[in-house]
């Protein structure tokens, strides 16, 4: 059974970069482009961490994070915030959420994937 991520981001050519790269790496990939979809993708994926970008139209990541967390089948998936916003306060605001992690844009794909493998280390014990 391969590991699934799901990638939220309204930005469509991060989402197809974030998409090509997972999937060569060997997970399995949902995406969504607003915080609605991430909300249902996740409720039906069930995946085993989320990509979650902070602005997003409607709902935004913050908000999704603090639902996802709060529902009982999704409460215990990791979130690695995504976003562009770099402020101490912002951080700590997705952390008060229940994210995982957090990494600011521009990353380094490779520093990304380093933090997915450390936030799924089953995916790596086979």
């Amino acid at each position: 059974m391969s590991t699934r991520v799901l990638i939220v981001d309204d930005d469509q050519d991060l989402l197809e970069l974030l998409s090509f790269n997972l999937v060569e790496e060997g997970y399995e990939v949902t995406v969504a482009r607003n915080g609605m979809e991430a909300l249902n993708a996740a409720r039906i994926a069930l995946p085993d961490l989320v990509l979650l970008d902070v602005k997003l139209e409607g709902l935004d990541g913050y908000t999704v994070c603090q639902m996802l967390k709060a529902l009982p089948s999704t409460s215990t998936i990791p979130i690695l915030l995504v976003t562009g916003m770099r402020a101490h306060l912002d951080r700590r605001k997705g952390m008060l959420a229940g994210a995982s992690d957090y990494i600011t844009k521009p990353f380094r794909m490779k520093d990304l994937i380093q933090r997915v493998r450390v936030m799924l280390p089953t995916a790596w014990a086979c």
